[in-house]
Order: C-alpha cells, then sequence, then structure tokens
C-alpha cells in the first residue's frame, strides 16, 4: 500500500515523501470519460496506433498505456507520461472547462492519499503551473539499469546508483 511505496523510494532514492496520492485505475478511466475523451498526438506508431491525431475513451486510453506487445516497461512509462500531458492540456482549454466539474467528481471518488485538504488548492496551482509552463520530469532510462534474474527466475532491473543520483540531485536537491 502507499506505507510500503513511500517507505521504498524514501530508502532507495533519499527522498523524504510527507504525502502520496493514489488514484485507482478505475478512476482513470472515469477521469478520461468524463473529460469526454481524450486527444493524443503521437509522435511515432505507438501501441498499435499509427503515428497522428487519436481521440481516446477511458477504454482505449487505459489499453494505450498498459499496452505490453513488443514493448516493455521503459515504453510504457513514455506513452502515460505522453498520456498524462496531453489530459492536462486538454483540461486547460476552455472548451474543456465545462467538464471540469464531471473530472473533479471521478478523480475525487478514487483517490487515497494523506494529502491535508487544505494543501489541495495548492496541489491544483502546481498543476496548473506545471501544465502551462511543462513539467520538469526525469525517467529512468534503460543505460540507468542492468537487466538480473533472481534465483527464483524473475527478472529485475538493477539501478546504476552512478547514474540515477544525479539526476535525484538535481531534481531535489542534496
Amino acid at each position: 500500500g502507499p506505507a510500503a511505496a513511500v517507505q521504498t523510494v524514501e530508502t532507495n532514492f533519499g527522498v523524504s515523501v510527507p504525502y502520496y496520492v493514489r488514484l485507482r485505475f478505475d478512476a482513470f478511466l472515469s477521469i478520461v470519460d468524463a473529460m469526454g475523451g481524450v486527444t493524443v498526438n503521437l509522435p511515432t506508431d505507438m501501441a498499435g496506433l499509427p503515428a497522428g491525431e487519436h481521440h481516446l475513451d477511458g477504454q482505449k486510453a487505459l489499453a494505450f498505456v498498459r499496452d505490453r506487445h513488443g514493448t516493455d516497461d521503459f515504453y510504457r512509462m513514455e506513452r502515460a507520461q505522453l498520456m498524462i500531458r496531453a489530459m492536462m492540456v486538454q483540461l486547460l482549454k476552455p472548451s474543456s472547462w465545462p467538464h471540469l466539474p464531471a473530472v473533479f467528481a471521478a478523480g475525487t471518488s478514487s483517490i487515497d492519499t494523506n494529502l491535508p485538504i487544505g494543501l489541495w488548492p495548492r496541489l491544483g496551482l502546481a498543476l496548473l503551473r506545471a501544465s502551462i509552463g511543462g513539467f520538469e520530469s526525469r525517467t529512468i532510462s534503460r543505460e540507468m539499469v542492468t537487466p538480473y534474474t533472481t534465483e527464483g527466475g524473475a527478472a529485475v532491473l538493477l539501478p546504476n546508483w552512478e547514474m540515477i543520483n544525479p539526476m535525484i540531485r538535481e531534481l531535489f536537491g542534496d
């Protein structure tokens, strides 16, 4: 659950995580449908869709971000980030504003968080600023990990901390 996720991030990355927000998969479907679908512009063929603009309902959007055919976790991270950006950009368009009450209702009914309600407006403002000015994000890439098979046969990725730690320091400081 959230406590284990917080502990994992703090232990592995040395970053304090005072708050968490967990959004269930059904919320993703509900939010996209409440938006009237999401339009995503694909730079290349992805998840069985050709490059170009596509309007996806909740089911198709979830299938897009979760597709595993011929790809790996890194491609899924790329698609998820592309989808989140497309959703944020679309929600900022005045034509989407009539959908905001339904989007808010869909999101809040499927959120689990320890973030005090008094901080929700600050989070909303931060998301708005990030949407306008661009998200500052980093992704652990293939070059930052080494494939490894455990004694139990599980395929895992071992971190290359010499490559990962500078990125963490850049984002969060020392």
